[in-house]
């Protein structure tokens, strides 16, 4: 992987699925509006079988990563302008996107139909944590590159939580692509109206630093509850990208919202709970 130490980078993890292909679109989508770098990742193993077959094994299993991924830099059709190269390592994906995580400014996956499930039961979660030395984009395989960024930027801001990670993820993407903020945030059920207009004015607080940073967002305050539910569902419908913490029980906006998008075709950011570049 070579590119400029001054160039942000976008990872994508890739393999032969056809939510690797949606993945790799959406990162070429998210470098040009970004300026930044693109690298697909792919990692490749062999089980060692011993003797001198085993040599040979390894030399099919590196030239098959490399068709891998010269496949979907030919699929991609993507802009001018992005530099687009490979990155082929021997070892579990896991690890392999564990070790470049700190050299991106966003990494990209693909969502398969059972990951947000297992991103809620914590099976997955302790890795999403692991990797979070940036933003992890999880991009389901019916996204297409002709959706663009129509829609707003959705994030789920929960108060018990420090909201300056998902915020400063939020107002970044908003900015870079000119799409409209939209913040939501989910009541109590058993808040008053006392409680919940409290609320809103602390959330108004933690937004007032980043609406002075980029005053071309335009943002839009949305309170979730169970008389709104088919509103804030038709939002996140429409939305280009969902952004949230890394997924907690205690968490009741995030995870409404992002149990929303079991059935959509909407890109889910899951943001480190520390973002030491923006500290406030």
């Amino acid at each position: 992987m070579t590119t400029s130490t001054t160039t942000p980078v976008v990872i994508v993890g890739v393999d032969t699925s056809a939510q690797s292909l949606a993945a790799a679109r959406f990162g070429l989508d998210a470098a040009r509006c970004t300026r930044s770098a693109l690298v697909l990742a792919h990692a490749w193993s062999v089980l060692d079988s011993g003797g001198r077959s085993h040599a040979a094994e390894l030399r099919t299993a590196e030239a098959e990563a490399t068709k891998v991924v010269d496949d979907l830099v030919a699929g991609l059709d993507g802009p001018s302008g992005v530099e687009v190269s490979t990155h082929l390592q021997q070892g579990h994906p896991a690890g392999v996107l564990i070790g470049l995580s700190s050299t991106a400014t966003l990494m990209v996956v693909g969502r398969h139909d059972w990951w947000l499930e297992r991103l809620w039961d914590g099976r997955v979660s302790a890795d999403v944590q692991r990797l979070a030395g940036c933003p992890v984009v999880a991009v389901p395989e019916r996204w297409r590159p002709e959706t663009g960024w129509r829609g707003p930027v959705v994030v789920a801001a929960d108060l018990d939580h420090s909201t300056t990670p998902v915020l400063t993820q939020a107002f970044a993407t908003a900015d870079s692509t000119g799409s409209e903020l939209v913040v939501v945030h989910a009541t109590d059920a058993e808040a008053d109206e006392t409680a919940a207009a409290a609320d809103v004015d602390v959330l108004e607080s933690h937004l007032a630093p980043f609406r002075d940073d980029t005053p071309s967002v335009v943002v839009r305050v949305v309170t979730a509850g169970e008389s709104n539910g088919d509103a804030v569902r038709a939002l996140v419908d429409c939305a280009s990208v969902v952004v949230v913490a890394v997924p907690r029980p205690e968490h009741r906006t995030g995870s409404m919202i992002a149990r929303l998008l079991d059935d959509g075709g909407c890109p889910l950011v899951v943001v480190p709970s520390e973002r030491p570049q923006h500290d406030r």
